[in-house]
């Protein structure tokens, strides 16, 4: 023969067959014993188009009705096998993850203290949320005064603010509206009490150390929030003894009327400002499992950028204060007013009664409201505002928001 000439070594069927090479080497895909009527052997090395019709008949042998070199019944027994290996599969790795939760505390952190996982980020130091915050990603609060409604309107921001604050709403045990007459003037209870509302009466006001001394007739004066979750005057009982209650899964009242008694100037009658350009910030603490503030108790342990407002009624108060974040935006905030328990427009305050948190039912967080009475308009204002007790750190640089939060103002 001429020595151009290729060789084969083929078995003469009409069904496709795979090229490969000639070897010696046995294979266990092409054992010497068995005789493969798909396959040719040839002498010289494979060529593209050799590559090419083994993947098209190894993708799909019509002569054969082979798809990727296995049958209908041959892929319906792996299928069947697979199926049952992922079920059962997936039923242990269930069980595990059904056992686990059952075992879990759904109130209380399985780690706590140093062990929790606030540890690895700052520490055990709470930081501060606000409201109106329209999307939860942006922290920029923008709108026009002379738009009533739509996007970056009056009635935008108010909405937003409103909606949050509705949750702080109390009802009695019977779920009829409360509201706190001490807090009201004499001769506007009366138009208070035509629309069917009554005043919050407790049996802690009368004697609060008897709580748990309530017989039948005492126990109508129960007051719960409106998700019918128990509440309890937490200012008329002693600090040592609050731990009790809320292990027991009270919380304390908090009304939008304790933060300022009387006529309120961040209150929706009066669109919380932003009609006037004087817009109300609310401010709360982040909840923190079973943390407890430490109040200043010395004016020597006030930071430097507050202890000209430290007064000894701040012993039982965590502080927050705002500011502008450089030094431009201090010059161009005026006024800020700090509108809170503490009664002091110069900064705000928290009561500690408030504290722990211990994942109760209904647990409603206190705030204080940040007024900025005169402010410049068409300005992008940078605004921190910080939080003040012992454990709560506090960083020297501006950017830092640890124990802070951080938010822009920008209103035409």
């Amino acid at each position: 023969m001429e020595q151009d000439e290729e060789w084969f070594e083929t078995i003469p069927l009409p069904n496709s067959y795979i090229v490969r090479p000639r070897t010696t080497l046995q294979s266990p895909l092409y054992p010497i014993n068995k005789i493969r009527d798909d396959i040719c052997i040839k002498d010289s090395p494979l060529t593209g188009l050799d590559y090419l019709y083994n993947i098209r008949n190894y993708i799909w042998n019509r002569e054969t009705n082979r798809f990727c070199g296995r049958d209908g019944l041959d892929w319906a027994k792996l299928g069947c096998y697979y199926s049952c290996f992922l079920f059962i599969l997936g039923v242990i790795s269930s069980s595990f993850v059904i056992v686990y939760i059952l075992l879990l505390d759904k109130k209380t952190p399985r780690r706590l203290g140093n062990e929790s996982a606030l540890v690895f980020d700052n520490g055990i130091n709470p930081g501060l949320g606000f409201r109106p915050q329209l999307y939860m990603d942006r922290t920029l609060l923008q709108w026009r005064t002379s738009r009533k409604t739509g996007h970056q309107s009056v009635a935008e921001m108010v909405d937003n603010v409103h909606q949050w604050g509705s949750t702080f709403g109390l009802v009695d045990t019977h779920h009829q509206q409360q509201i706190d007459c001490s807090a009201i003037k004499p001769e506007l209870l009366i138009n208070y009490f035509r629309q069917g509302l009554s005043c919050i009466f407790l049996t802690t006001d009368v004697k609060p150390e008897m709580v748990d001394n309530v017989h039948q007739w005492g126990s109508t004066f129960g007051l719960v929030d409106t998700h019918h979750q128990q509440q309890i005057d937490c200012s008329a009982i002693k600090p040592e003894l609050l731990i009790n209650y809320f292990r027991q899964g009270l919380s304390c009242i908090f009304l939008t009327t304790d933060v300022k008694p009387g006529p309120n100037p961040c209150s929706k009658p009066k669109n919380y400002g932003y009609n006037k350009g004087r817009p109300c910030v609310a401010l709360k603490i982040n909840r923190v499992f079973g943390w407890i503030p430490e109040p200043y108790q010395t004016k020597d342990e006030v930071p430097l950028e507050i202890r000209h407002l430290w007064q000894p009624i701040m012993k039982n108060f965590v502080l927050i204060k705002c500011f502008g974040q450089y030094p431009t935006d201090q010059d161009l905030i005026y006024q800020v007013d700090h509108i809170s328990i503490l009664g002091n427009k110069a900064i705000g305050g928290i009561p500690t009664y408030y504290f722990p948190f211990l994942n109760q039912p209904g647990y409603r967080q206190p705030f204080v409201w940040a007024q900025f009475v005169k402010v410049e308009s068409n300005v992008l204002l940078n605004i921190i505002c910080r939080a003040y007790a012992k454990n709560i750190r506090q960083s020297t640089n501006i950017e830092d928001m640890t124990g802070a939060v951080h938010f822009e103002i920008f209103f035409q």
